[in-house]
């Protein structure tokens, strides 16, 4: 199996693939992606006219399997490696992943005010399973367990696919620095498996199953352009406490979209008895020949509407200058919703950030316990550069966590960002 393919079924079982934190870029003031964690630093751009800038966020992270056998060696994966994945599954498996792209950020100063628009697409996936024959299943098909019974119950994955149109600006209340960016969500494509129990019996000569399942679970037609719409509201503030010491908060895509699909949502128990139905689900199969099976499975569907929330996030952070040029960093984060990115267990990132040549390079380090993968260390470099006049120009690319990339055998989770911007 191909391993991007397989990447994508372990990460969202199967189905369709947020940017993470922004660990490092969240304290990143005068950069314009920074703005995407942090509303407030729309205050902070020292734009005498307009500023422009992007960015892009992957990641992906497991409390179960490491990274090591995907990110490696050839492009193929065999049997023995999805065998070793699954041995490392415990009994609560839970996957995440997230594509976060820019399309742009235009800061524009109309009078005394900054006011920021922007463009953003979205990815998220998040899935858990109970039993790691669930993603057996998945992998090899059910016929890897001809003979045997497999069960798991509280199956879920959530996966949306949208994008964000945005205005936003800041208020400058002194010692606080607030920014509020409202935004139009437009939805492309949403998979919504909201609660699955099972037991799956399948006969040791692939001719007969046993199935009992309750499911509640909306799918989207197979159809492109705009399949659900929505709203919602990012809000941030940093306060300077004295020259040393600066707080902030923010609470990010608090709001959902309403979506127009599919709806099966119901209770089966069966025994089906056909040629060579070993293989019905996962692995290869097409259910080819299997419709009068399909119609077990899901007797019923009803064409409704459904509301999924907005991947809310709660982010606090806390920065410290040790010196001109050296600044020590702490931040708390959580996902509030069952949606990518969430937190089983609130992110603490302790991180420390050094200038160099003017102020013009930063580099930084940070480590993190909590989240998914439930351990990380990251990297992060920066420049701003000025040029001509008063105009200037920003860089930076981060790796919330590196351990993915460095140590693929002891990380379970992989995060990284990239952006661009110009000011004048």
């Amino acid at each position: 199996m191909n391993r991007l393919l397989l990447l994508c079924v372990l990460l969202g079982l199967g189905l369709p693939m947020y940017g993470q934190f922004g660990l490092q870029v969240q304290f990143l003031r005068n950069h314009i992606a920074s703005q995407h964690y942090q509303p407030a630093h729309i205050l902070y751009q020292d734009i005498e006219t307009f500023g422009v800038g992007g960015d892009a966020t992957f990641w992906m992270a497991s409390n179960s399997f490491t990274l090591d056998g995907l990110l490696k060696g050839g492009n193929f994966i065999t049997d023995e490696t999805k065998a070793d994945l699954i041995a490392q599954m415990g009994d609560n498996n839970r996957f995440g992943q997230g594509l976060d792209f820019s399309y742009g950020i235009l800061n524009l100063k109309l009078g005394k005010r900054v006011w920021s628009i922007g463009a953003r697409d979205v990815q998220g996936s998040y899935s858990g399973t109970n039993d790691p024959n669930t993603a057996g299943i998945v992998l090899y098909g059910n016929s890897q367990y001809a003979g045997e019974t497999v069960s798991d119950e509280d199956v879920f994955s959530n996966t949306q696919r949208y994008r964000e149109i945005s205005i936003g600006t800041g208020f400058d209340l002194g010692k606080w620095k607030l920014g509020i960016r409202g935004k139009v969500v437009l939805g492309a494509q949403a998979t919504l498996i909201r609660d699955v129990d099972f037991s799956l019996f399948t006969a040791a000569d692939g001719s007969q199953i046993d199935l009992q399942a309750q499911y509640d679970a909306f799918f989207l037609e197979n159809r492109l352009g705009i399949n659900g719409i929505g709203g919602g509201i990012d809000i941030g503030a940093v306060a300077e406490l004295n020259e040393r010491i600066s707080v902030q908060a923010s609470i990010l895509n608090i709001g959902l979209i309403r979506w127009d699909g599919i709806a099966f949502r119901d209770t089966v128990d069966f025994t089906y008895e056909g040629f060579l139905i070993d293989d019905f689900i996962g692995g290869g199969s097409q259910f080819t020949g299997t419709d009068s099976l399909q119609e077990l499975i899901f007797p019923d569907s009803v064409f409704e509407k459904q509301n999924s929330m907005l991947p809310t996030t709660v982010s606090l952070g806390l920065s410290y200058k040790l010196s001109d040029n050296g600044t020590l960093l702490a931040s708390l984060h959580s996902g509030l919703t069952r949606y990518a990115p969430y937190t089983p267990v609130p992110i603490l990132n302790i991180g420390y950030q050094h200038a160099l040549w003017k102020q013009r390079i930063t580099l930084g380090a940070n480590a993190y316990g909590g989240g998914l993968e439930l351990y990380g260390i990251g990297l992060m470099g920066a420049a701003n550069i000025p040029l001509k006049d008063k105009m200037r120009l920003t860089l930076f690319g981060s790796m919330d966590n590196a351990l993915g990339l460095l140590l693929p055998a002891a990380s379970r989770g992989l995060a990284m960002s990239i952006g661009v911007g110009f000011v004048y």
